[in-house]
């Protein structure tokens, strides 16, 4: 039997193989499937300038009639938010909010 604490931490048995693989593994998102992207189609995330999408967005629903915002997780309330601002500030646009459900892969 060891005589100290110092002894006992050196004659330990080397660690296993697959518990060291488990310390060094990480999880990476891999990034959402983004279906082909039409002109009046915008993705909202939670790194974007509202001010700059919300300009984008104004000049987009000039040209066009419909203008598609999607999002995921975070960023719904802040592309709830935005339709909301768009809808108070240009005049005749009506709001209309489909779910849906997308499959995510953390790896």
């Amino acid at each position: 039997m060891p005589e100290t604490l110092h002894e006992s931490a050196r004659t330990a048995p080397a660690q296993d193989p697959v518990d060291q693989l488990r310390a060094d593994a990480r999880v990476e998102k891999r990034p959402i499937h983004r279906w082909t992207k039409r002109s009046n189609d915008f993705f909202v995330g939670r790194k974007q300038n509202l001010a700059a999408l919300r300009r984008r967005l104004r000049s987009c629903l000039e040209a066009e009639q419909v203008v598609h915002l999607h999002a995921a997780g975070a960023a719904i309330s802040r592309a709830v938010d935005l339709s909301l601002q768009l809808v108070g500030e240009v005049t005749n646009t009506e709001l209309s909010v489909n779910t849906s459900t997308v499959s995510a892969v953390n790896d």
